[in-house]
Protein backbone atom coordinates (compact mmCIF):
# COMPACT_ATOMS: atom_id res chain seq x y z
CA UNK A 1 0.00 0.00 0.00
CA UNK A 2 2.89 2.33 0.88
CA UNK A 3 4.00 1.48 -2.85
CA UNK A 4 1.42 2.54 -4.42
CA UNK A 5 0.85 5.99 -2.40
CA UNK A 6 4.75 6.79 -3.14
CA UNK A 7 3.84 5.66 -7.38
CA UNK A 8 0.64 7.90 -7.36
CA UNK A 9 2.59 11.00 -4.78
CA UNK A 10 5.35 11.04 -7.62
CA UNK A 11 3.37 10.73 -10.58
CA UNK A 12 1.40 13.41 -9.02
CA UNK A 13 4.58 15.58 -8.68
CA UNK A 14 5.85 14.88 -12.11
CA UNK A 15 2.43 15.87 -14.00
CA UNK A 16 2.23 18.65 -11.73
CA UNK A 17 5.61 19.79 -13.27
CA UNK A 18 5.04 19.49 -16.59
CA UNK A 19 1.35 20.86 -16.45
CA UNK A 20 3.58 23.81 -15.26
CA UNK A 21 6.11 23.64 -17.88
CA UNK A 22 3.77 23.73 -20.65
CA UNK A 23 1.88 26.32 -19.72
CA UNK A 24 4.95 28.91 -19.70
CA UNK A 25 5.49 30.25 -23.36
CA UNK A 26 9.04 31.66 -24.68
CA UNK A 27 9.16 35.85 -23.86
CA UNK A 28 8.97 37.53 -27.38
CA UNK A 29 11.48 40.41 -27.85
CA UNK A 30 9.95 42.72 -30.28
CA UNK A 31 12.68 44.74 -32.28
CA UNK A 32 12.42 47.52 -34.67
CA UNK A 33 8.55 47.97 -34.47
CA UNK A 34 7.77 50.25 -36.99
CA UNK A 35 5.44 53.20 -36.31
CA UNK A 36 4.01 55.58 -38.88
CA UNK A 37 2.31 59.40 -38.35
CA UNK A 38 -1.47 59.90 -40.27
CA UNK A 39 0.25 61.83 -43.11
CA UNK A 40 2.89 58.72 -43.25
CA UNK A 41 5.95 60.96 -42.61
CA UNK A 42 8.65 60.73 -40.11
CA UNK A 43 7.76 60.39 -36.28
CA UNK A 44 10.33 62.15 -34.00
CA UNK A 45 11.82 60.51 -30.84
CA UNK A 46 9.46 62.67 -28.62
CA UNK A 47 6.53 61.88 -30.62
CA UNK A 48 7.43 57.97 -30.39
CA UNK A 49 7.81 58.69 -26.79
CA UNK A 50 4.55 60.96 -26.55
CA UNK A 51 3.03 57.77 -28.14
CA UNK A 52 4.41 55.50 -26.01
CA UNK A 53 3.28 57.26 -22.79
CA UNK A 54 -0.68 58.18 -23.95
CA UNK A 55 -1.13 54.44 -25.29
CA UNK A 56 0.34 53.59 -21.85
CA UNK A 57 -1.40 55.69 -19.58
CA UNK A 58 -5.16 54.09 -20.68
CA UNK A 59 -4.18 51.07 -19.70
CA UNK A 60 -2.20 51.15 -16.26
CA UNK A 61 1.27 51.25 -17.20
CA UNK A 62 3.60 53.73 -16.21
CA UNK A 63 6.88 54.92 -17.76
CA UNK A 64 9.76 56.59 -16.20
CA UNK A 65 13.27 57.68 -18.31
CA UNK A 66 15.79 54.55 -18.67
CA UNK A 67 19.62 53.96 -18.94
CA UNK A 68 19.96 56.40 -21.73
CA UNK A 69 18.36 59.42 -23.23
CA UNK A 70 15.81 57.45 -26.02
CA UNK A 71 14.54 54.73 -23.64
CA UNK A 72 12.19 54.13 -21.11
CA UNK A 73 11.41 51.74 -18.29
CA UNK A 74 7.37 50.20 -18.38
CA UNK A 75 5.43 49.35 -15.96
CA UNK A 76 2.36 47.47 -15.74
CA UNK A 77 0.97 46.28 -12.40
CA UNK A 78 -2.42 43.93 -12.99
CA UNK A 79 -4.83 43.52 -10.43
CA UNK A 80 -1.82 44.61 -7.49
CA UNK A 81 -0.72 40.47 -8.67
CA UNK A 82 1.03 40.55 -11.61
CA UNK A 83 3.94 42.97 -12.35
CA UNK A 84 5.68 43.37 -16.09
CA UNK A 85 8.64 45.57 -16.36
CA UNK A 86 10.47 45.82 -19.66
CA UNK A 87 12.85 48.29 -21.44
CA UNK A 88 12.01 50.66 -24.51
CA UNK A 89 14.57 51.52 -26.79
CA UNK A 90 13.35 54.93 -29.02
CA UNK A 91 14.11 55.64 -32.55
CA UNK A 92 12.35 57.64 -35.08
CA UNK A 93 9.20 56.34 -36.40
CA UNK A 94 9.92 53.10 -34.43
CA UNK A 95 10.69 51.49 -31.20
CA UNK A 96 12.32 48.01 -29.55
CA UNK A 97 10.58 46.41 -26.77
CA UNK A 98 12.46 43.89 -24.16
CA UNK A 99 11.96 41.85 -21.30
CA UNK A 100 13.29 43.58 -18.43
CA UNK A 101 11.72 41.73 -15.04
CA UNK A 102 8.61 40.41 -13.95
CA UNK A 103 6.47 39.42 -10.38
CA UNK A 104 4.26 36.60 -10.16
CA UNK A 105 4.62 35.72 -13.57
CA UNK A 106 6.47 32.31 -13.18
CA UNK A 107 9.63 33.84 -15.08
CA UNK A 108 12.31 31.03 -15.78
CA UNK A 109 14.94 30.45 -17.78
CA UNK A 110 15.31 26.63 -19.15
CA UNK A 111 17.83 25.71 -21.68
CA UNK A 112 18.66 29.26 -22.66
CA UNK A 113 15.02 30.54 -23.03
CA UNK A 114 13.38 32.72 -20.98
CA UNK A 115 9.92 31.62 -20.49
CA UNK A 116 6.82 33.08 -18.93
CA UNK A 117 2.92 33.35 -18.39
CA UNK A 118 1.20 33.57 -21.85
CA UNK A 119 -0.53 36.97 -20.56
CA UNK A 120 3.13 38.52 -20.80
CA UNK A 121 3.05 38.46 -24.26
CA UNK A 122 -0.03 39.48 -25.11
CA UNK A 123 -0.14 42.60 -22.80
CA UNK A 124 3.31 43.58 -24.60
CA UNK A 125 1.38 42.92 -28.09
CA UNK A 126 -1.73 45.03 -26.77
CA UNK A 127 0.56 47.70 -25.65
CA UNK A 128 1.96 47.89 -29.04
CA UNK A 129 -1.05 47.90 -30.67
CA UNK A 130 -2.03 50.98 -28.67
CA UNK A 131 0.98 52.64 -29.41
CA UNK A 132 0.41 52.27 -33.01
CA UNK A 133 -2.85 53.67 -32.94
CA UNK A 134 -1.79 56.94 -30.96
CA UNK A 135 1.52 57.05 -33.36
CA UNK A 136 -1.33 57.19 -36.34
CA UNK A 137 -2.58 60.48 -34.64
CA UNK A 138 0.29 62.16 -34.85
CA UNK A 139 1.72 64.63 -37.67
CA UNK A 140 4.70 63.16 -38.67
CA UNK A 141 7.92 65.49 -39.58
CA UNK A 142 8.70 66.05 -43.19
CA UNK A 143 12.52 64.83 -43.88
Amino acid sequence: MKKIFKLFAISLVIFSINTFAKSLVPIIDHTDVQLHSFNNKTLSVDQVRKAIVLAGAKHTWDFESGDSENSLVGTLVVRGKHTVVIDIKIEKSSLSITYKNSVNLNFKELNGKKLIHPNYNKWIQDLITNIRAEASNLEGVGI
